[in-house]
């Protein structure tokens, strides 16, 4: 099956989880076999192309511009409209191709353009929503973008089935036609068992600091936890909107010799980090799924995840609380740095679901879903 892949980015160019998803999900395809896809970028790819898939620049690309990490908000829109006219211009010398594949409102109207285009179905694959990032205070250019396209698909993957859900309630979406398939992970060796340590431990947040990632519970059951062990460290890792605001935060709890606030991390950056870290929080208002929760547990870090995330239906040996119940959270804190066999049996038997969480898993459903598509097609 020839595959017309819509995306927005791709490692090492990367702003945020869905690039990273992208990647992973390729190569498990590739892995495969059976898909021959073309991956589409708005802007032209710097480096050299990774053997498992064709990366394509539409025409009259640009170099890709750096943007502040997760600005995927109507400062974008120019764009993202602009990618879905080009789109169409593509496509008059791209060939023939079987099924068309875009990821999430900033590759949505470049889906649809090629679909209205050539006649093949169309499936949106749902990263992310609009209600996620912001609530119900969403922009709503965007969310009628993401509206349109979900009307406009003949398939709609959800990365969990809390986005499933958050799809068929906010978006109205017709149930029928969403697939749950959940994101997945590389087959990794297990990480070093970790000694027991006489130093402070740390309890790292890893994302964008912004609102849809509860940076300030993560602040707040920072300050709760210091109270009973003061010898706590804390790492805030990446950027975002909110970040100012969090460092003033800090200092009113008076953590600003205790937390630390590295910056947008690059891959081998996050792996050092985790590698140096104790506890693992993700303390999302509304998370779609949440890789860095897949990667912390594969860096041997016990987490602490958020009930408000679609990640927590793959990871049962993880603490799951509600995001704005900052004492669970605390305590959580507390009790896997104060008792070593509780941590190590979060860490084990976390590390043995991962094994089930590969993204040749996904890619599978992935391509199961193109050959219904297709046959669909086929005799329609």
């Amino acid at each position: 099956m020839k595959i017309l892949m819509f995306g927005w980015e791709f490692p090492p160019f990367i702003s945020g989880g869905l690039g990273t998803a992208c990647h992973g999900l390729l190569k498990g395809l590739s892995q495969l076999g059976g898909t021959d896809i073309s991956f589409v970028l708005p802007q032209q790819f710097r480096g050299a192309h990774p053997a498992f898939v064709q990366l394509i620049s539409l025409p009259d690309a640009v170099m890709a511009r750096p943007r502040a990490p997760g600005a995927y908000d109507s400062g974008l829109m120019p764009d993202v409209i602009s990618y879905a006219n080009r789109a169409g211009k593509f496509l008059a010398d791209y060939g023939d191709f079987d099924i068309i594949h875009a990821h999430d409102w900033l590759t949505a109207l470049a889906g649809i353009q090629a679909k209205q285009c050539s006649g093949r179905p169309l499936i949106l694959h749902v990263h992310s929503t609009e209600f996620d990032r912001a609530g119900k205070q969403g922009n709503p250019e965007i969310e009628a973008i993401e509206r349109q396209a979900v009307e406009h698909a003949d398939r709609v993957i959800a990365v969990s089935n809390y986005t499933r859900d958050v799809l068929i309630e906010h978006y109205q979406a017709d149930p029928a036609k969403i697939v749950t398939i959940h994101n997945g992970t590389e087959q990794r060796a297990a990480p070093s068992p970790r000694p027991a340590r006489n130093y402070q431990p740390t309890v790292t947040f890893l994302g964008r600091i912004t609102r849809q990632k509860g940076p300030s519970y993560f602040i707040e059951a920072a300050w709760l936890a210091l109270r009973q062990r003061p010898d706590l460290r804390f790492i805030m890792a990446g950027d975002g909107d909110l970040l100012p605001q969090m460092k003033e935060l800090a200092g009113r709890y008076g953590l600003t010799e205790r937390m630390r606030f590295p910056g947008f991390l690059q891959q081998d950056e996050v792996q050092h980090v985790l590698e140096h870290s104790d506890v693992y929080v993700m303390p999302s208002v509304s998370e779609p799924f949440g890789l860095t929760a897949l990667e912390a547990v594969a860096a041997g870090v016990p987490a602490i995840l958020s009930r408000q995330s679609g990640v927590v239906e793959v990871l049962q040996h993880v603490i799951k609380v509600d995001y704005w119940d900052t004492c669970a959270m605390a305590e959580a804190m507390i009790r896997i740095v104060s008792d070593q066999a509780y941590a190590d049996t979060l860490r084990s038997h976390a590390l043995c679901e991962l094994e089930q969480v590969q993204w040749t898993h996904a890619a599978a459903t992935v391509r199961s879903t193109y050959r219904e598509l297709a046959s669909m097609a086929k005799f329609a």
